[in-house]
């Protein structure tokens, strides 16, 4: 659609203001341009950090260089686009949409790029779309997306060759055939990533959590993988055991609207290996599950109860809010584990002010390995936790008074 002469004037002072106004001028004034229509327009070079451009339309515009640090871009269009060196420092971009947008070199560090709601009123009705981030197949080879929020994001077939990422959030993304060849990765959070197709090649993941990942997947060839948590051991599960777990990975990615939570009840799974798995909220009670290991893996509030889990390995997984009533333990190792409380969360992820303690009541603990664990408030009425080793365990706030502890080692441990 081409633009009025007036509306180019317009758009013209409305943007010299806001530079003054990045200035100090006394006349300068924020640029406020809501869901406004600057498609195919030209603005590279320019500055527009700290303004309100919530819905705008950037379809198909030129925008090289421009700077939209600390922006309100929130349900903006930048399809078509061309971001080549552009400054998205900090920026909001909830639920934008970057289809085929050109990246190269732009800057998204710790910019939010997760999924959102757009929200417009027609009169007096409240309109509401969901918006999920769009960047299929953006480009950003090269760019630096250092603590940027991708989360859930769908990045099908998009380019991060060369790209900057440390410690991003790119849990639950679609990555489907994108290309990660190059990045630099150290400490991102890939966990639930659907990595069909991807390339990693030569890709620097050191420190990185890759949890649910199904690595086969995917192309790793010399990529960087020391001290990030992977899973190397449901390789060959049975076809039935996959499909159960892609579906409690996107249950637990869509927060229980898609998928199905993972319910095995009674089943005989002893020495299985859930390494580096999340298992958030499944139900696993009355199984066997012994000599199972579960070494850095997101279990909370799992529901255990009734099952026996001797010789098992939870090396530092998080067991917050696990219950583990009746469970056989015993000779089970839990070195620097987290069984302490699981904070329970409300609207927005905010704090509900309550928590949810781990449950080992009446649990058989016998010559269990919990150094180093974290067990504050945890419930360990008419458990045995006789010859364990709990040197270095935080046990603030639980109460040893009715337990069997006998020969166990507290040395170095917190009890209050």
């Amino acid at each position: 659609m081409t633009k009025s002469g007036e509306d180019m004037q317009a758009l013209a002072l409305a943007i010299a203001r806001h530079k003054a106004y990045l200035c100090g001028r006394q006349n300068g004034r924020l640029l406020q341009l809501k869901f406004a229509d600057m498609a195919g327009m030209d603005l590279s070079g320019l500055d527009m950090a700290g303004a309100m451009l919530t819905g705008a339309d950037f379809n198909g515009s030129i925008l090289r260089g421009t700077r939209f640090d600390h922006c309100d871009l929130f349900g903006a269009s930048f399809a078509d686009a061309d971001l080549s060196g552009a400054s998205l420092v900090r920026t909001d971009i909830r639920g934008a949409n970057f289809a085929k947008a050109k990246l190269r070199r732009a800057n998204f560090h710790e910019a939010d790029l997760r999924p959102g709601q757009l929200v417009v009123w027609q009169g007096s009705k409240r309109m509401s779309k969901d918006q999920g981030i769009h960047l299929t197949p953006a480009c950003f080879t090269n760019a630096d997306a250092s603590g940027a929020d991708f989360s859930a994001a769908r990045i099908q077939n998009a380019s991060f060759a060369s790209a900057t990422l440390f410690g991003a959030n790119l849990t639950g993304v679609d990555a489907d055939g994108a290309d990660f060849s190059m990045a630099r990765m150290k400490g991102v959070l890939l966990n639930n990533a659907r990595v069909d197709g991807a390339r990693f090649r030569g890709s620097d993941l050191r420190g990185g959590e890759l949890r649910n990942v199904v690595m086969e997947s995917a192309d790793w060839t010399g990529a960087m993988m020391e001290g990030a948590v992977f899973s190397r051991a449901i390789e060959k599960p049975s076809y039935d055991m996959r499909a159960q777990l892609e579906a409690h990975r996107a249950w637990i990615v869509s927060s229980g609207t898609n998928g199905e939570r993972l319910v095995l009840r009674g089943h005989a799974l002893d020495g299985m290996c859930f390494d580096a798995c999340d298992l958030s909220g499944a139900e696993l009670s009355n199984c066997g599950l012994d000599s199972t290991t579960f070494r850095y893996s997101t279990l909370q509030l799992v529901n255990f109860s009734r099952s026996s889990l001797c010789h098992a390995n939870f090396e530092g997984a998080d067991l917050s809010g696990a219950d583990l009533r009746g469970v056989i333990l015993e000779a089970a190792s839990f070195r620097n584990a987290l069984l302490g409380p699981m904070k329970l969360v409300g609207i927005n992820d905010r704090s509900a002010g309550r928590s949810w303690a781990t449950n080992l009541g009446g649990s058989n603990l016998s010559h269990a390995d919990l150094r180093g664990a974290d067990l504050r408030t945890a419930i360990l009425t008419g458990a045995t936790l006789a010859d364990c080793n709990l040197a270095g365990a935080d046990l603030r706030g639980s109460d040893l008074g009715s337990i069997d502890i006998a020969r166990s080692n507290f040395r170095h441990s917190r009890a209050a």
